[in-house]
């Protein structure tokens, strides 16, 4: 069965933009160049008919390199060509990487010139191909784009792994069309009245919440801003000077942190521009104060909550300041409820499942509901808000359930406490801490033990003078629990 199916009707759709209508503003560090989108879908077709003169077709494609404006026009050949495309954390060590390519089935990997020499060696018997090189034309045009059944799989993403580890999402045609849909209407709902044009990434592009993003950027005809990665956030900002950007929870706590140090609008402007009018966030809720923080300088702050499995969409809403903390409505074709005050979604952008694990999927998906493991609670106007994530929840000696996530929004109110994580041992309650200022931090955990119970003190600390290990998304990676019983 042949039809116009997602990645047909999404192409076609960039033949009506301006010859001059720039798609893509990209800064190397020294200049910024412009790129527009009728050269963008040039890109892509140049890519598909080379990806298909070479005979791939129905294959399973991994992608494995930082962002860039390549992995993008790679990520489109791909799909277009009628192969499936398997984004993958490209700073992953290499061998978890053949892994995690071995279990996806691929047999071809697209990657930078730099990624590809560590790759070969874990996993020669890879057919490789360099995102860098210049890709001929071969006659391929909008006619020869594959079309799929829209049940078919054309993508697969893997899953966080904060606290284990990844899966292998298959999401259809179909469905990743509705999560497209999805993501860029409630997107472009949260602009009401803003004048938006520019669009900062600093979302890793192989993570749904990232990919859908673009994905709606793209959909909407804004400019995407791409960079030097998330080691130059706040530099590149300044250059780009984009009216919107998205950031996950610990990036934003930082930026607020600086933010705070500052006393003049041109040292602000250093950090985020001039122009930044609205930031949206995801994964993870912040701070009561820093929410109020950022709308007192005009910000527009809108949230975001989805799961991998959920096809990266789930609820939204843009914040006031009487739901603060929130992670918003269901929205679009979302349906959410609780049981056992475990949040459940259900909509048509859920994930076929997890690739060749029925059990698994079996056991996240009932009748059409996806079990997120997330525990919420939700207020009477109808807004969720995240207690704690029910994997991580410590359950002590005494019986007394603990959620971590609780802790820790308490301990990031602190300002020389950077970043930190909450977790537990046989004899209690520990705490990693990232901070530049031991001594101050020790100190607040100090007033922080002095005003709870007993069971919910923290017994130790480890101090770190550098970040915590992050997952690819930028997610603090979770340390297992061993439950204090």
């Amino acid at each position: 069965m042949e039809n116009n199916t997602f990645i047909k009707e999404f192409l076609t759709s960039l033949l009506g933009t301006g010859e001059t209508e720039v798609a893509f503003s990209l800064y190397d560090g020294v200049k910024v160049s412009e790129i527009t989108y009728t050269r963008f879908l040039k890109d892509i077709l140049h890519c598909a008919g080379y990806l298909s003169g070479q005979g791939f077709r129905g294959k399973h494609v991994a992608l494995a390199a930082p962002n860039s404006y390549e992995w993008v026009v790679f990520f489109f050949g791909i799909l277009a060509s009628g192969n499936v495309a398997v984004p993958l954390n490209y700073a992953l060590p290499a061998n978890i990487l053949a892994k995690q390519m071995e279990q996806a089935d691929t047999t071809v990997v697209c990657c930078s010139d730099e990624g590809a020499k560590a790759l070969k060696l874990a996993a020669p018997q890879m057919q490789y191909i360099s995102i860098n090189d210049r890709i001929p034309h071969n006659g391929f045009g909008l006619g020869d784009v594959y079309c799929t059944d829209s049940n078919e799989t054309i993508l697969m993403l893997s899953t966080s792994g904060t606290t284990g580890e990844s899966k292998l999402t298959e999401f259809t045609d179909g469905g990743l069309r509705e999560a497209v849909f999805l993501s860029s209407s409630e997107f472009s709902a949260g602009f009401n009245g803003l004048s938006i044009r520019k669009y900062y990434l600093c979302l890793p592009l192989f993570h749904a919440g990232g990919l859908m993003t673009v994905l709606a950027v793209i959909r909407l005809r804004l400019i995407l801003c791409m960079g030097r990665g998330i080691a130059h956030i706040f530099d590149d900002i300044a250059v780009f000077n984009p009216d919107i950007t998205s950031m996950v929870p610990a990036v934003m706590e930082v930026a607020v942190k600086l933010l705070k140090r500052t006393s003049t609008p041109e040292q602000r402007a250093k950090i985020l521009g001039t122009r930044m009018k609205m930031i949206s966030t995801g994964s993870a809720s912040i701070s009561a104060e820093n929410c109020v923080y950022l709308m007192s300088l005009g910000l527009r702050l809108s949230v975001f909550y989805g799961m991998t499995e959920s096809g990266g969409v789930g609820t939204s809403c843009v914040l006031d300041e009487s739901h603060i903390g929130t992670i918003g409505k269901p929205y679009g074709k979302i349906s959410c409820r609780v049981e056992d005050n475990e949040l459940m979604l259900s909509g048509p952008s859920l994930m076929k499942g997890y690739y060749k694990d029925s059990a698994g999927t079996a056991a996240v998906i009932k009748n059409g509901w996806l079990k997120t493991g997330d525990l919420v609670r939700y207020d009477d106007d109808g807004y969720f808000y995240i207690t704690g994530r029910k994997k991580n929840v410590i359950i002590l000696s005494n019986g007394e359930n603990v959620n971590p996530e609780e802790i820790e929004k308490i301990l990031n109110t602190s300002d020389d406490i950077l970043e930190c994580m909450v977790y537990s041992d046989k004899k209690g309650i520990l705490a990693d801490i990232y901070t530049e200022n031991k001594k101050s931090a020790a100190a607040f955990i100090k007033k922080y033990n002095e005003q709870v119970p007993m069971y919910r003190q923290i017994y130790k600390v480890n101090y770190f003078s550098m970040p915590l290990e992050k997952t690819g998304i930028g997610k603090i990676k979770r340390k297992e629990n061993e439950y204090a019983q």
